[in-house]
């Protein structure tokens, strides 16, 4: 039938040429997206892929423009600002275009990001110690995460050895110093802020042999509290 395999033959045709014009089309916006993202466009990246990533969120690469996009923006906002939410927001906005498998190269790019978001935390000004305890274990949680996604981040390595070096003692000597406070006082409050401190030195190393010993102290001494007030 010469009729029937005309109207076959123009069907095909039709297919073909959608598929060819679709694909030119995603292959033109990724060229845009990408020349964007390396003008530093990224609130523009992010607005111009979105629409089309919920169309296929299949289509990885379009995810991990999307997630670059927000990671930069974060970084490029506190350093115009010095606004660390902001910068955190973006980073939580980047994760949720995480997929399964990352590329190693969004990997090693999130985690000099986060490098510089625990310089980030490091430069913030505390308005009191406990603050500035919470800056640096924010700092140190991020070149921990960092050195997971990177583990040859020498920068991010760098940076969590010299904050070891500068305060995990000094945590552990606060936490000794609480503890003696609590047994000349019968100061039930200096156990818990000791235990605080323990924490925090924990983060570098939980097996050290201060902080479980340290540790055991804060629990017996819990246990003859709680004995105390049952009895």
């Amino acid at each position: 039938n010469p009729g029937g395999n005309v109207k076959t033959f123009n069907l095909i045709f039709i297919i073909i040429l959608f598929i060819l014009l679709t694909t030119k089309c995603g292959n033109d916006i990724y060229q845009e997206a990408n020349t964007a993202l390396k003008a530093g466009k990224y609130t523009y990246v992010i607005k111009l892929l979105s629409d089309e990533y919920k169309q296929d969120t299949t289509n990885y690469m379009y995810a991990e423009m999307i997630a670059l996009s927000y990671l930069y923006r974060g970084k490029n906002y506190f350093k115009k600002t010095g606004n660390i939410k902001t910068f955190i927001g973006n980073i939580d906005n980047a994760k949720e275009y995480f997929t399964n498998n990352p590329s190693d190269s969004l990997k090693k790019e999130y985690s000099k990001v986060l490098y510089s978001l625990a310089q980030a935390y490091i430069k913030m000004i505390p308005k009191n110690d406990t603050e500035k305890d919470n800056f640096y274990h924010q700092a140190v949680l991020s070149l921990r995460e960092a050195l997971l996604q990177d583990s040859t981040n020498v920068y991010a390595d760098s940076l969590l050895a010299k904050i070891k070096e500068s305060r995990f003692l000094g945590m552990i000597d606060k936490a000794q110093n609480l503890i003696n406070k609590g047994n000349r006082n019968n100061d039930v409050n200096a156990y818990f802020s000791a235990e605080y401190y323990i924490k925090q030195a924990a983060v570098f190393d939980p097996d050290y042999y201060e902080i479980r010993r340290l540790r055991s102290i804060i629990n017996r001494k819990r246990l003859g509290i709680l004995d105390y007030h049952e009895g």
